[in-house]
């Protein structure tokens, strides 16, 4: 039994990009959409760190996840794991700011092409 494989580079829709803000560090998962569409942005690999720099609490990917419109963040308290929004609410429009930027980033390093209408696939091409 053969099964074909197909793998797809979605290099220029996700993007993995690191920010380093005063408290707020770390690694975070962008999904890019078409510039009039929200990018979503969710904790990677995220540290914030006590204002001593001496100890942080560490968010991963299923932690923290918001969106960026039009240069502005939105970040639901419902999105924040429950054991982590504590820490969240402490440093708040840090954390926004790290979300644009990470959106920033990931822009200037692959631009969103605009979305083209759908054309029908050729009859010939068609998979069930």
């Amino acid at each position: 039994m053969s099964t074909e494989l197909k793998a797809h580079d979605m290099g220029r829709f996700q993007r993995l990009v690191l920010v380093e803000g005063p408290r707020v560090r770390g690694t975070f998962a962008v999904l890019l959409s078409p510039s009039d569409r929200d990018s979503w942005v969710k904790a990677h690999d995220v540290v914030i760190y006590d204002e001593s720099h001496h100890s942080g609490m560490c968010f991963y990917s299923n932690d923290l996840t918001g969106s960026v419109k039009d240069g502005v963040a939105s970040l639901s308290k419902h999105m924040v794991a429950p054991r982590l929004l504590a820490d969240v609410e402490d440093v708040w429009s840090e954390m926004l700011e790290a979300m644009v930027a990470a959106v920033d980033a990931a822009r200037a390093a692959a631009p969103v092409p605009d979305p083209k209408p759908s054309t029908p696939m050729p009859e010939g091409r068609r998979t069930q």
